[in-house]
């Protein structure tokens, strides 16, 4: 806001404030993970997806997704309750498709330490992405080793350390839960002019990155 910019008006704040406490009410139900892990990972923890979004594939040119749960407040929008609570996955009955069409994923390297020139990401990252202690972090991904949804495999740049990546498993899952979540949100916009939705695509993200750097910023102070 400029000096030329007059302050918010008090009922659009107010407005705002209650359409968040709604999105935070929806969210908090976790729908689209439970969706997730029921079609692809049935008795997975919930906080398996906010790890994955975190950790890209065994693929040179892969990242952490878009839907990154990296930054504090911008979890996943089907997952505000904080993943330090973790929590079971209570299975249910749905349905869904995948990332790009069918989900296909990406073999596990061979072995739990393989070499590798996967990106990965370390347990360090994720527990400061997540908010969490390194020990829950720790705890998190040895069991989402053990499930096959995440592998260990051996520093490029550092042998004596390993990086976690996803594993076929884990991309089915985490293409699950993005090809769900965009489904619900086309669902949703179905009717609306393009236009309109496009406004409101870059209005709601630039609203989510301000209000993500105020969290941010009284979190961290």
């Amino acid at each position: 806001m400029t000096r030329d910019t007059p302050a918010p008006a008090e009922p659009d704040i107010h407005r705002i404030s209650r359409a968040l406490g709604r999105l935070r009410v929806l969210t908090g139900r976790r729908v689209i993970s439970r969706v997730a892990i029921a079609n692809v990972a049935p008795g997975a923890e919930l906080s398996f997806i906010d790890v994955l979004t975190l950790v890209p594939g065994c693929d040179p040119g892969a990242t952490a997704s878009p839907d990154s749960a990296a930054a504090p407040v911008a979890a996943p929008f089907d997952g505000a309750t904080p993943p330090a609570a973790g929590g079971g996955g209570a299975a249910v009955s749905a349905e869904g498709a995948g990332i790009a069409p069918g989900g296909a994923g990406l073999s596990a390297p061979a072995g739990p330490e393989a070499a590798t020139d996967c990106p990965g990401t370390t347990v360090g990252a994720v527990a400061r992405a997540m908010r969490i202690d390194p020990s829950r972090a720790s705890r998190l991904i040895s069991e989402m080793v053990a499930r096959g949804l995440l592998a260990r495999v051996a520093s490029p740049s550092d042998a004596r350390s390993s990086l976690v990546v996803r594993t076929e498993l884990g991309e089915r899952l985490h293409a699950e839960m993005r090809s769900v979540k965009h489904r619900l949100i086309g669902e949703a916009l179905d009717g609306w002019p393009p236009e309109m939705v496009a406004s409101f695509a870059e209005q709601f993200e630039c609203f989510i990155d301000l209000w993500g750097a105020r969290i941010d910023a009284i979190g961290d102070g």
